[in-house]
């Protein structure tokens, strides 16, 4: 648990621009959750349980195709408990996004990617929202194979949860109990 002590986010949030009204709402109703007072200080394998769950740090940059990660969304990154992607059409064909959830799981943390998907269709030839590095399992190196996953996404879209259940969902995924 020695890992743990260290991370100064709860939650890195990655989304793209146009994304980013997502990012706003999501990383506020996250940040004012209070934690119950009876769970607060309690082991879990994500550390201690906290009072609140501030800082989430939210990407807010914007890269063109090519140009690498910066150093401080490289060291928000390492300092992160979670990786919470929002799911779009724009997130599945971008190149950051992608190099987040890379770089996240190349640290050992695929475990702990939350997908949130906000619009968009899982596996849709046109409207796909699920990044390439969430849609394939990752191999013995952390990199994508060819073989498709089925990875497990909270649907914050008007047809699937909305947002108060998606909400709810990201806090539980961000407090396990055991």
């Amino acid at each position: 648990m020695a890992e743990y002590t260290a991370l100064k986010y709860r939650a890195f949030l990655s989304c793209t621009q146009n994304d980013q009204p997502w990012g706003r709402w999501l990383q506020n109703t996250l940040e004012k959750h209070r934690i119950d007072s009876d769970l607060v200080g309690r082991w879990t394998p994500a550390g201690r349980i906290p009072r609140t769950l501030r800082p989430i740090f939210r990407d807010s940059t914007d890269l063109s195709i090519g140009r690498p990660l910066t150093e401080q969304t490289l060291s928000a990154l390492q300092a992160a408990r979670f990786l919470i992607v929002l799911c779009s059409p724009e997130a599945a064909i971008s190149p950051r996004i992608n190099e987040e959830i890379r770089c996240f799981n190349a640290m050992g943390r695929a475990d702990r990617v939350i997908p949130v998907i906000i619009d968009g269709d899982p596996g849709h030839r046109e409207r796909e929202c699920l990044p390439s590095m969430l849609r394939f399992k990752l191999g013995l190196d952390r990199r994508p194979t060819n073989e498709r996953g089925e990875p497990i996404a909270i649907d914050a879209r008007p047809s699937g949860d909305g947002r108060d259940i998606a909400a709810q969902k990201v806090l539980a995924a961000l407090n396990p109990k055991s």
